[in-house]
């Protein structure tokens, strides 16, 4: 009888175990307002939002509200911070029963539901979403909360039902991984934390890219590419030797909020794409991107060429006009086979001619192999200044001589052969002289 007694008891106290369990864990979703038999059910809660994007809404919670007492009840939704970031509180917003609060509203104020009637339920779904302005500035924050639900009797002069309150509504916000939007239309509104990507295609295969990387702009700023009007604009000099590719010019603009944006935070990406029937003629290597200055085209020296993928591309912090550009082949070994061919002359060479004559003075410039005879220039020297008559001696006569034969070295050698003579036969004559005046003595 013993042994029989403890296995009933032990079966007992199994039974009554699970049914313990069963009907806590049954239980456990359930709370009651006070002595009223009114139930809170909800399922799922408290929420759970890590890894949620900007702008996005988890799956639909839902709260339960069972009326058994014999009046009709109005229902409201309140929430309650514990701890954590105001600035998340300001962009989370809670929707319930097609009604949406921020949350930070929700702290001092309440979303009224729809009533519940006797012996009645209604099922409420509850949404939080960020709003589509939250920015990275709301990354890593936390914020924590718990749900409040108050009843009220209708009909006796809004006798409040003591509130019910859900704990562990807090969330923590986990950045996703960005998602940078791309367009082909050549418009695209770029953001803080993703940047942006937009491209034109032509018909004739070009291609013109603009990438905005994150951190370039402080706030969502929209971003267009169009064609301008190729009369509407200055062509490149044709001394130059520079030509615009395809004929394409473009504009680009950054606008927020009605008003233009020209310099950004961080440098921007423009790529051009090109054809090899649109460079046939032209030296690849020679292709830059040139913008407009008001006045001229410049070319941006950080231009690369991908000459396998045909593509440009720069690094720009502004925006203007925007072409691409290059160079026909051979247009800078021209230039030097010209320099080699031809005989260059001074730029204005004088032929003297004695005092007060005729000169030929030729003209400036190059005189190319087999070109037609350039007309000389004839022009009168004014007579210069002669020395006064009677002085200098035979000194003065030697420099004059000089003056006359010019700076020819042979000349110059020949006079000073001369000049020699005529020292030595003066010495010669001088002792001579000395001689016979000795002798007569």
């Amino acid at each position: 009888m013993n042994k029989v007694m403890k296995i009933i008891l032990i079966i007992s106290a199994i039974v009554f175990g699970i049914g313990f369990l069963l009907t806590n864990s049954a239980q456990a979703g359930v709370i009651q307002f006070g002595n009223k038999n009114i139930f809170v059910d909800f399922d799922g809660l408290p929420f759970d939002l890590s890894n949620w994007a900007p702008g996005m809404s988890s799956s639909p919670k839902t709260i339960t509200i069972t009326n058994n007492e014999d009046f009709d009840i109005n229902l409201y939704f309140k929430a309650k911070k514990t701890s954590g970031d105001d600035i998340l509180a300001d962009v989370l917003t809670i929707t319930i029963d097609n009604k949406s609060n921020h949350l930070s509203d929700l702290f001092n104020n309440n979303i009224a539901l729809n009533s519940v009637n006797s012996g009645k339920s209604q099922k409420y779904n509850i949404v939080i979403s960020f709003d589509q302005e939250a920015g990275n500035e709301c990354q890593g924050k936390t914020i924590n909360f718990d749900f409040i639900i108050t009843a009220e009797e209708i009909g006796k002069g809004g006798e409040e039902i003591p509130p019910v309150i859900i704990p562990g509504g807090g969330t923590t916000y986990i950045p996703p991984t960005p998602t940078t939007p791309i367009t082909e239309t050549g418009e695209v509104t770029a953001t803080p934390g993703e940047g942006g990507i937009t491209s034109l295609t032509n018909p004739d295969g070009s291609k013109i890219e603009l990438t905005i990387p994150p951190g370039a702009v402080s706030e969502n700023t929209n971003f267009s590419i169009n064609l301008v009007d190729i009369s509407s604009v200055s062509q490149p000099d044709p001394a130059s030797g520079l030509f615009l590719i395809a004929g394409l010019v473009y504009e680009i603009k950054a606008e927020r909020d009605g008003e233009f944006i020209t310099t950004f935070d961080k440098p921007l990406t423009l790529t051009f794409t090109y054809t090899d029937e649109q460079i046939e003629g032209l030296d690849e290597d020679s292709l830059k991107i040139y913008w407009w200055n008001g006045e001229e085209w410049v070319a941006l020296e950080n231009s690369e060429v991908d000459v396998d993928n045909n593509t440009v591309t720069v690094s720009i912090d502004h925006f203007t006009l925007f072409a691409l550009m290059g160079s026909k082949i051979g247009f800078v070994e021209e230039e030097i086979e010209k320099e080699e061919g031809e005989e260059e002359i001074p730029s204005e060479e004088v032929v003297l001619a004695p005092t007060g004559e005729e000169e030929i003075k030729k003209p400036e410039g190059f005189i190319a192999e087999g070109a037609a005879p350039v007309k000389e220039e004839i022009v009168t020297v004014p007579p210069e200044e002669k020395a006064p008559a009677g002085g200098g001696g035979l000194a003065s006569l030697f420099l004059a001589s000089l003056g006359e034969i010019g700076e020819t070295p042979w000349m110059v050698i020949v006079a000073t052969f001369c000049l020699t003579g005529l020292v030595i036969i003066g010495i010669r004559e001088w002792k001579l002289a000395r001689k016979k005046k000795k002798k007569i003595a």
